[in-house]
């Protein structure tokens, strides 16, 4: 069974300054606060590819384990488990003008089983939609005020 959690927003800043931070997971993750728990491991064989731990909190359940990080897109981040619980995430920034961009996230988790598992993912769903938009707009806020956007210098 899977849960799928997906959220958007409009970031006043252009496609490419959105990009150079969103897609970088050593910029992104520390600014999620719902992720109790990331490391890079390595690079792996593959060109563009690293490997990292991420672990989101969803409740009490700590969703994520060893990850397979793409980057090989430079206006997407992407990762798919490798180890513990399976989850997909995808970060994608497209243009909307000229000095905005449309951040997309989704994360996907599956577990196994077949009425615990339905449960868990229907409380799952709720709870990493609410991360999921508190990270957007946490990324939001960053670029355009933190990072001399439009209120900051």
């Amino acid at each position: 069974m899977s849960a799928t959690a997906r959220v958007t927003s409009i970031v006043v800043r252009p496609r490419d300054e959105v990009s150079v931070f969103a897609t970088d997971p050593q910029q992104l993750l520390p600014l999620i606060s719902g992720f109790g728990r990331f490391r890079f491991l390595g690079l792996r064989d593959e060109p563009d590819h690293e490997e990292w731990e991420a672990f989101l909190d969803v409740g009490t359940l700590h969703i994520g384990g060893a990850i397979d990080v793409d980057r090989t897109d430079e206006h997407r981040l992407r990762w798919t488990s490798l180890r513990g619980t399976r989850n997909v995430f995808d970060l994608t920034v497209e243009p909307d003008g000229a000095d905005r961009s449309l951040v997309t996230m989704s994360l996907t988790i599956t577990l196994s089983g077949l009425v615990m598992s339905r449960i868990a993912e229907q409380l799952a769903r709720g709870i990493m939609t609410r991360h999921l938009d508190a990270a957007i707009q946490q990324l939001r806020h960053h670029l355009e005020w933190e990072q001399g956007g439009v209120g900051g210098g």
